[in-house]
């Protein structure tokens, strides 16, 4: 059965001198692998071979049950992205979002937020200052855990529940519980070595850039807050995943 969907590809390999392998990130179908056949030839229906990180309108045939490759079927390119390959930090900054969401997509089921998400990260990267990079890839990351579950509302320490008391009062934030904690429970915990202490504006901040579906309008960090928060999520990332993403290796390259 033929399936339409917006679609961003996170990966592709050659499969013969003709065709790829490509894997898509699909807004209505979550992660789909097809084949693409003839996609080197001077005359298809893709125009061109896929390429990663470039928004397409795709129509695929999935196989019966869902299982196995699909096979590519038309292929429009609705956003190239051309700012993403402007220069090396938003090249970066772009493949460490690919290779979050090769991580974490998963198939069979719409994804729509995690896809907005994705696409409104993208384009940021693509089309904003050259020194918005870094705020765009740490929203991108705590927006992802939260859309995904992995990070709770940040208003209330995540094991007791006690509510946060505003941002005249600083607490601990813990990666690896997905949220803030109160000093009763930090305490309770004082061993484990990923809690941040962070100051109560801090938390206020950290609370409207979880909770915001778009990064324009968001006041910065300042530069020391917003490395430790991007090693803060790395580590609640890789905590939850089971896995490190290695592209985040190269981050010095945007924070």
């Amino acid at each position: 059965m033929k399936k339409k969907s917006l679609a961003i590809a996170l990966r592709a390999h050659d499969f013969s001198n003709s065709s790829q392998v490509v894997s898509f990130f699909t807004r209505e179908r979550g992660a789909v692998d097809v084949i693409v056949k003839g996609a080197y030839r001077p005359r298809n229906a893709f125009q061109g071979p896929i390429d990663v990180a470039v928004l397409r309108e795709v129509v695929f045939i999935e196989r019966h049950g869902g299982s196995g490759l699909g096979i590519l079927a038309e292929s429009q390119v609705v956003d190239g992205w051309r700012g993403l390959r402007r220069t090396f930090r938003r090249h970066v900054a772009a493949t460490h979002i690919i290779g979050f969401l090769r991580a974490v997509v998963v198939g069979g089921e719409p994804a729509h937020e995690l896809f907005d998400l994705a696409w409104a990260a993208l384009d940021d990267l693509s089309r904003g200052s050259e020194d918005e990079v870094g705020d765009t890839v740490l929203w991108f990351e705590l927006r992802a855990l939260r859309v995904l579950g992995f990070l709770s509302p940040i208003d209330a320490c995540v094991r007791c529940r006690r509510p946060w008391p505003g941002r005249q009062r600083g607490a601990w934030f813990s990666p690896r519980d997905g949220g803030l904690l109160c000093s009763a429970c930090r305490r309770a915990d004082r061993h484990e070595p990923r809690i941040a202490s962070l100051a109560g504006p801090v938390i206020d901040q950290l609370s409207r850039w979880a909770e915001s579906p778009r990064r324009a309008g968001l006041e910065p960090f300042a530069p020391p807050v917003s490395r430790e928060l991007h090693h803060l999520l790395l580590d609640g990332s890789t905590f939850f995943l089971e896995r490190r993403i290695e592209t985040f290796k190269y981050s010095a390259a945007w924070t």
